[in-house]
């Protein structure tokens, strides 16, 4: 697993606050409570919150937090790595017992997040380049759909990923990460579907990006908790 290892590079800024673990456990409980309900209401139905897909999930929310008290930079240069581990977190957990049974599936995951052109990390990278000067929540909205349009940059787990580089960059500019919760899933998994039908650089890509990042924008910054948030102790 690779390590989150403190660089002077990153190092650019210092968390305020970082994330309530237990409150965003509890959110997601609560989603998966009512995501029953919830799943008649969406355009396409979703597989069930289970409680492993819950407790990958926060170990994913886990590495976020460890990322941001020491300062790693997740999306910048150099730490492709540490991405490709967040998506392995919310596929497999971290037992190495699961990774040695999957790991066939890890190395091939690891081909298509690196040597896919169209839509692979360097993709995503000259992405975050040419949008360095867009608002937070646009630019926030625009990892998302280029994490989600295709092609997908993880062969699996893209919609999950994508929730926590969001998360990172929200959390690292002073805002909740987002969650899932009852309240926003309808809209999120909704704007999602659609967004896993674009192909980027496609005519449809060009025509509706615009509308779908605005309206994802406004989604994630209507949805977040502050409950999700704990003050760093010794920070003011």
């Amino acid at each position: 697993m690779p390590s989150l290892r403190y660089s002077n590079s990153d190092a650019q800024w210092v968390p305020a606050q970082r994330l309530n673990l237990k409150e965003i456990r509890r959110s997601l409980k609560r989603t998966q409570l009512n995501f029953t309900r919830l799943n008649k209401s969406l355009e396409v139905r979703r597989a069930p919150l289970t409680d492993e897909v819950i407790d990958n999930l926060m170990e994913g929310y886990g590495f976020v937090d460890e990322a941001l008290v020491a300062g790693v930079g997740l999306l910048a240069r150099g730490h492709s790595e540490l991405i490709l581990e967040l998506n392995s977190l919310v596929l497999l957990g971290s037992s190495q017992a699961q990774r040695d049974a999957f790991d066939s599936h890890i190395e091939y995951s690891r081909q298509h997040f690196y040597e896919m052109t169209d839509g692979g990390i360097g993709s995503l990278m000259e992405w975050q380049d040419h949008h360095t000067g867009d608002s937070l929540w646009h630019r926030a909205a625009g990892l998302y759909i280029q994490i989600l349009s295709q092609p997908q940059l993880f062969m699996e787990g893209n919609h999950r990923t994508a929730i926590l580089l969001v998360s990172f960059l929200l959390v690292k500019e002073g805002y909740p990460p987002f969650v899932l919760s009852p309240g926003n899933a309808r809209a999120l998994l909704n704007h999602s579907k659609k967004i896993e039908n674009l192909r980027k650089h496609s005519l449809g890509m060009l025509l509706h990006f615009s509308g779908y990042r605005n309206r994802l924008a406004d989604t994630l910054r209507g949805n977040l908790d502050q409950r999700h948030l704990s003050p760093v102790s010794g920070v003011r």
